[in-house]
């Protein structure tokens, strides 16, 4: 996957959730635009915390050349 073309998806108004999958079967929902940052080549995901109010409670790095789809969820999140 090209950046220009992830960095577009997150930067959409308003802001649609949507769900990376890698091609090791692994894949990740990203329910916020602060949720991912997008580097030229890499991707790093934060992984929220049990109630999902706390922060992250880890992160992710993923390399944009194994994300197989990008699969939108179908209700966009208005932000402030």
């Amino acid at each position: 996957m090209q950046a220009d073309y992830l960095l577009k998806i997150i930067r959409g108004q308003p802001f649609v959730p949507f769900r990376l999958h890698l091609d090791d079967g692994t894949s990740f929902g990203i329910r916020h635009p602060d949720q991912i940052l997008v580097l030229q080549r890499t991707a790093i995901i934060g992984i929220p915390g049990r109630n999902g109010n706390e922060g992250f409670q880890s992160f992710v790095h993923c390399a944009l050349m194994h994300v197989t789809r990008l699969e939108m969820e179908r209700e966009p999140i208005e932000g402030p």
